[in-house]
C-alpha cells in the first residue's frame, strides 16, 4: 500500500496556532479584567471611607466647609469608580471577543481534522480498491 499522499498536516499546524494565539490572547484579556476588579474593588473601599467621613462630618455638624469638601471628594470617587468600570466592561468585552476567536479557531482546526480524517479514509478505500483490482 502507497503512504498517503495528501495530508492538511501544514494547514493544521497554522490553523492550531492561531487557535493558541487566540487562547493566549484570551489569557491576557482575563488578567487585565482581573487587574481592573481588584481596581475597582480598592477604589469602591476608598467610596465607602468618604461615605464614612460625610457621614461623620454630618453626625458632628461641623462647619459647611467640612461638608462640602466630603461631598467633593465623595463625587470625584464616584466619577472614578464609573470609569473604572466602563473600563471593567471594556475588558469584558475584550474577553467575550477573545473567547469567540479562541472557539472559531477551535472550530476550524476540528472541522480540518474532520476532514483529514475523511481525505485519509477515502485515500486507504481507494488503494484498496486499486490493490485488490491488481490482486485479480
Amino acid at each position: 500500500m502507497k503512504d498517503y499522499a495528501f495530508s492538511l498536516a501544514k494547514v493544521l499546524d497554522v490553523r492550531r496556532a492561531e487557535a493558541d494565539a487566540r487562547a493566549r490572547e484570551l489569557a491576557e484579556a482575563l488578567r487585565a479584567k482581573a487587574a481592573q476588579e481588584r481596581k475597582i474593588e480598592g477604589l469602591a473601599a476608598e467610596e465607602q471611607r468618604a461615605r464614612q467621613v460625610k457621614r461623620a462630618v454630618l453626625e458632628r455638624a461641623q462647619v459647611v466647609a467640612e461638608l462640602l469638601h466630603a461631598q467633593r471628594y465623595l463625587e470625584a470617587v464616584g466619577r472614578r469608580v464609573a470609569q473604572e468600570r466602563e473600563e471593567l466592561a471594556r475588558h469584558e468585552a475584550a474577553v467575550a471577543s477573545r473567547r469567540s476567536a479562541v472557539t472559531a479557531a477551535m472550530q476550524s482546526v476540528r472541522a480540518l481534522e474532520r476532514l483529514d480524517e475523511r481525505r485519509r479514509e477515502e485515500w486507504e478505500l481507494e488503494s484498496r480498491r486499486m490493490e485488490s483490482r491488481g490482486a485479480v
